[in-house]
């Protein structure tokens, strides 16, 4: 029996070896296991955290999308208003144009209405001794209603 309580002891012992690297093995798998936990967690937040990243990006993507949508209308309107001020600035150049030449019709139909009326003068003071006084009041009178009625224009 002595050697069966030998064969026993020495089975204790090989039993607790055993029992001692199996403690060991799961102490290092619940390492390995708390590890892989720490790892996940940390991922899990990186991945939150990068998510969070691209959430804001896509916003200020689409803040600087709609900034430059409103710069657009602005370029567009100003470029119609700029298409608008060439035409207006156009017309005002042909309708210049067109006053000037009617001043110049205007200055030349005013220099040849003075003319005739320094012609009718010269003709009323080379006729004026031989007119009556009442014919020459009446001449006077037609000269006086043609400055009247003649425009005067200044150049």
């Amino acid at each position: 029996m002595s050697r069966q309580n030998d064969d026993e002891r020495n089975r204790i012992s090989n039993d607790k070896l055993k029992l001692t690297t199996t403690i060991n093995l799961i102490k290092d798998l619940e390492a390995k296991l708390q590890d892989a936990k720490d790892t996940k967690a940390a991922l899990e937040a990186s991945i939150a955290n990068s998510q969070n990243v691209i959430n804001d990006n896509n916003t200020k993507i689409s803040n600087i999308r709609t900034t430059i949508a409103d710069i657009n209308a602005k370029i567009k309107s100003l470029q119609d208003t700029a298409d608008r001020l060439k035409r207006d600035a156009n017309t005002q150049e042909v309708d210049l144009e067109r006053a000037r030449t009617d001043l110049s019709v205007a200055q030349v139909k005013d220099n040849n209405l003075a003319n005739d009326i320094k012609n009718f003068k010269d003709r009323i003071n080379a006729e004026q001794p031989k007119l009556v006084d009442d014919d020459l009041k009446k001449l006077r009178t037609i000269i006086d209603n043609l400055n009247k009625s003649l425009p005067t224009i200044q150049s």
